[in-house]
């Protein structure tokens, strides 16, 4: 999920994480996750604004690659 930087703080990433959840609900999903980095303090608001709850806190490694044609 990722708002553009100038919509941030309007609320759109509650309505979008909101509407994701309702979504999953129709379809009779009974669980969701949803991961961020620890620093991502916008992230982590959002996700508490709409009903998420932390449950763990791990530290893993992440590795980006582009493809050079």
């Amino acid at each position: 999920l990722g708002v553009e930087k100038q919509n941030r703080g309007q609320g759109w990433g509650v309505r979008l994480t909101t509407a994701a959840m309702a979504w999953f609900r129709q379809r009779r999903c009974r669980w969701i996750q949803v991961v961020t980095q620890e620093e991502n303090l916008a992230a982590k608001k959002v996700y508490q604004e709409a009903g998420f709850r932390r449950k763990e806190a791990s530290c893993c490694f992440h590795a980006w690659f582009d493809l050079i044609k």
